[in-house]
């Protein structure tokens, strides 16, 4: 019997059992301490891991199988981390930590596998900073005498870092935001000629050598009367959360309650973007007495997903007992009659008043840039800030930005884009750590841009280009919120969605980062693009 710390060596199938191209996995253990390995095929040659996704746990089994820089890779089916099968090394977010490496070979007919039982069962990944150093540019030595200032606490803050130390950077890593939580300070000002960064604390500039600005969002609030009662929320940060669904009131700095998220509240939401239609999915399971959900479009997501989608999942809320006011525009906020420090109801110009005890403003985020602004930066109208393939801020040496401030230019279309989603922001802090780490090995951000939502079924969404002339939709979109859609203009495919179809999407991440994707005739003629095999093909991302 295995104890949980040895190395053992166990058989795990018949040889047979596994074809260049397959991706399966195996129970492995001895007695009753039992886990599973995942295995691939890749030209004979065969690889062994961790079985389950170090983001979410995600079965690797259903991912997909590819080849990216000449080794093979497993794309998670879920929401699109991807991983080196040569060294279990993590190359994607959202995942943080890489899979555990294991030995496998063929002997006597069947397939062994060698591997630490504290690795298999643990429900943990391996940290990246134990990478196969090999197989990864490194910083040279003279990188422990630099500093890197990251301003932004967020998703592409945290990858960054990873990123500069999994790559070998030696030096001194500074970051700083504005959450209650360390680190505390937030930035006043930069000076680029200086290369300083001035907090808010009152302490000297900061001096930096390279600048990594990843200041995310900042939610909108709508311009209107009552929008500062005390019971009128945003949604961004952990405080603004626990306001929203505490079990207890919450008592306020000026001593005032706020009435919680129970069965006796009634829940205004004000906008049906993903912040708005993903916040009504989770109060419904606080069972609140009623959910008012108020948006101007006359269909949720219709300019991301098309009509159908987007009336599919507003009626599937609507069947869970929300009730959606479209085309609606809001008056004011009037406050309680019994708390005028409270509000009371949401007034619309076209519509009766919508009672509530908590009002949710879900009205879209801009860039957190006010600071650039006021240090001479150049910004786009968003309030964004341009950036080149490598996420250099056009005009300015060793300052980048990412995430949701960041305006790169697409890899095929060339078009700027700015998406709003961390899987989009992790991954290009990981392409600036490198870059940083690694100036004479340098790399464009090059990804498909991938995001996931939990609205309707589970959401799926890769595109790589904005908006979109045709779609075609493959299964029932109406009853059970089960399809995959193809978004094309003219006969191109530039997005795909999904949802309770995986891996539909995480395969369309890869086709178009080959350039492989199916014409959109071919779509619609019934090419399944889940029987291309991708094993033999190399995308340079």
């Amino acid at each position: 019997m295995s104890s949980t710390t040895q190395t053992v060596t166990l058989p795990v199938c018949d040889a047979s059992e596994i074809k260049n191209g397959d991706i399966k996995d195996f129970e492995f253990g001895e007695g009753e301490k039992k886990g599973k390995v995942f295995l691939a095929k890749v030209d004979d040659k065969l690889y062994a891991t961790s079985a389950y996704c170090t983001h979410y746990g995600a079965p690797l089994v259903k991912g997909v199988l590819a080849t990216t820089k000449g080794h093979p890779t497993l794309r998670c089916g879920w929401h699109s981390a991807c991983f080196n099968l040569c060294t279990g090394d993590i190359e994607d977010a959202p995942g943080l930590d890489s899979l555990y490496k294991f030995d496998a070979k063929e002997e006597n007919g069947k397939i062994l596998v060698t591997a630490n039982m504290a690795d298999v069962l643990s429900r943990y990944g391996r940290s990246p900073l134990k990478s196969d150093k090999r197989a990864i540019a490194q910083a040279d030595e003279k990188s422990s005498e630099e500093t890197v200032v990251l301003v932004g606490g967020g998703a592409g803050g945290h990858h960054t870092m990873e990123s500069l130390r999994e790559h070998g950077f030696k030096g001194k890593i500074i970051m700083i935001s504005k959450e209650t939580a360390p680190p505390i300070d937030s930035v006043t000002s930069i000076d680029p000629d200086a290369k300083t960064v001035t907090i808010d604390n009152g302490a000297d500039p900061i001096k930096y050598d390279h600048l990594v600005i990843s200041t995310g969002g900042q939610p909108k609030k709508l311009p209107i009367e009552g929008a500062n009662l005390e019971n009128v929320c945003l949604l961004r940060t952990v405080e603004d959360a626990q306001k929203i669904v505490a079990g207890e009131q919450i008592q306020l700095d000026a001593g005032n309650l706020v009435p919680c998220l129970n069965e006796n509240a009634k829940v205004a939401i004000i906008g049906t973007s993903f912040i708005g239609m993903e916040l009504a999915g989770a109060i419904l399971k606080k069972k609140p007495a009623s959910i008012d959900v108020i948006g101007v479009d006359a269909v949720p997501f219709a300019k991301i997903l098309g009509e159908k989608i987007g009336c599919a999942i507003q009626k599937d809320l609507e069947n869970q007992g929300v009730k959606f006011h479209m085309e609606s525009n809001i008056e004011k906020i009037a406050p309680s009659e019994s708390d005028s420090s409270q509000a009371g109801s949401v007034v619309l110009k076209n519509d009766s008043p919508i009672e509530s005890t908590i009002v949710i403003m879900g009205t879209g985020v801009q860039p957190a840039t006010s600071f650039l602004a006021e240090s001479g930066f150049k910004l786009e109208e968003d309030k964004g800030i341009a950036v080149d393939e490598y996420l250099q801020v056009e005009g300015k040496q060793h300052i980048y930005a990412l995430g949701d401030i960041a305006h790169w230019p697409e890899y095929k279309s060339g078009e700027k884009r700015r998406i709003e989603h961390w899987q989009v922001a992790s991954n290009q802090g990981r392409v600036v750590g490198q870059n940083i780490s690694c100036p004479e090995k340098r790399i464009a951000y090059r990804k498909a841009p991938f995001f996931w939502s939990s609205v309707g079924k589970g959401l799926r969404y890769v595109s790589t280009q904005n908006g979109f002339d045709d779609i075609y939709i493959d299964g029932d979109v109406d009853k059970e919120l089960k399809f995959v859609a193809y978004y094309a203009k003219g006969d191109e495919v530039v997005a795909v969605s999904s949802m309770q179809r995986d891996p539909y999407v995480a395969k369309s991440v890869e086709l178009l980062s080959l350039g492989i994707m199916p014409s959109f005739s071919d779509i619609k003629n019934g090419k399944n693009i889940l029987e291309i095999d991708l094993a033999g093909q190399s995308a340079s991302n």
